[in-house]
């Protein structure tokens, strides 16, 4: 956090007196979304939670085969019963 943004908080705090609430830390002008995490972080130790990432080809391609492998269990356990579809409410006798 640069010097002005400092002074910015500390100024705020002075008018208003001791913060009671992280969300007037947030509201001081220039401290937008980062620099609010960013000084959260610094100040509780925390670590910052990485963005959600989409699934890679590896781990999509092993969960189609782990639901097959429960499909065939299924089979395997009770032939009569039609195996649901992951993701899909109509079962497979349906289609």
């Amino acid at each position: 956090m640069g010097v002005r943004i400092a002074q910015r908080i500390l100024d705020r705090r002075g008018q208003r007196g001791t913060f009671t609430d992280l969300r007037q830390v947030a509201d001081v002008s220039l401290v937008g979304r980062e620099r609010f995490t960013e000084i959260v972080t610094t100040l509780s130790g925390a670590r910052v939670p990485k963005e959600r990432q989409e699934p890679s080809d590896d781990l999509l391609r092993e969960i189609r085969e782990l639901r097959e492998q429960v499909r065939s269990l299924q089979a395997a356990v009770n032939p009569r019963l039609p195996c649901a579809r992951f993701g899909n409410s109509r079962s497979s006798a349906r289609r």
